[in-house]
């Protein structure tokens, strides 16, 4: 894992931060019918949250996250140290 989940794939910063709250937007996928009937939806499963950590020695941290599965907006909390 040396840029990203898979090769080629980079870390993004998040999308919008409020306070000390960020926000990321991670991308889903499905087919739908003709009358709106839902025949697949597929997600990720995990988000990978890298951080910084500044004491002696600047170093770069990452946690795997397990994302909750539905549809819509979802909220994660992840404690740092």
């Amino acid at each position: 894992m040396e840029n990203g989940a898979a090769s080629g794939v980079d870390f993004c910063v998040a999308a919008r931060v409020v306070g000390d709250r960020f926000t990321a937007t991670v991308p889903c996928s499905g087919r739908e019918g003709p009358f709106g009937i839902e025949y697949s939806y597929v997600q990720p499963t995990y988000i990978v949250v890298q951080y910084s950590m500044y004491n002696d020695e600047c170093s770069a941290l990452r946690k795997r996250l397990q994302i909750p599965t539905g549809r819509g907006p979802r909220v994660m909390q992840l404690a740092l140290p």
